[in-house]
């Protein structure tokens, strides 16, 4: 009875183990990762770029709508199908490289051009970087 209750107690161990050593890192939905000189690479998860080994990074979701009818939600800059008004940046906060402002991100961190600090602008601010006229 002994042997038996010291075996199954190992296989919990084991499979507990097991389960502990098994990679955990979870991506959050909706996330991809892409390189800034093959923005073509697209990943769900963080690595490297398989064209040129730079580490990928996490690609905004930047939304954009039109001021007069915020219900107007495009994820590219355009003009508002309703009355062809520019859409503006739909965030509040946005963080960009002052050296590539094409480089932007919804949190802090560093440019993968250049390594600069990338700064908190304003959405206006990012408004006026992406020609709009308000």
């Amino acid at each position: 009875m002994k042997k038996i209750i010291i075996l199954i107690s190992s296989m919990f161990l084991f499979i507990g183990l097991t389960v502990a050593q098994t990679d955990n890192t979870a991506t959050k939905p909706g996330i991809t990762y892409t390189c800034s000189m093959h923005p073509e690479i697209s990943s769900d998860k963080p690595g490297t770029c398989p064209k040129c080994g730079m580490d990928l990074v996490q690609k905004a979701s930047i939304q954009y709508t039109c001021p007069m009818h915020p219900e107007v939600i495009s994820d590219s800059p355009g003009k508002c199908p309703k009355c062809k008004m520019d859409l503006v940046v739909k965030s509040s906060a946005l963080y960009s490289c002052p050296m590539h402002p094409e480089v932007t991100s919804m949190e802090p961190g560093k440019c993968p051009k250049c390594g600069m600090k990338l700064k908190k602008t304003k959405s206006q601010d990012h408004q006026m970087k992406m020609g709009c006229c308000m």
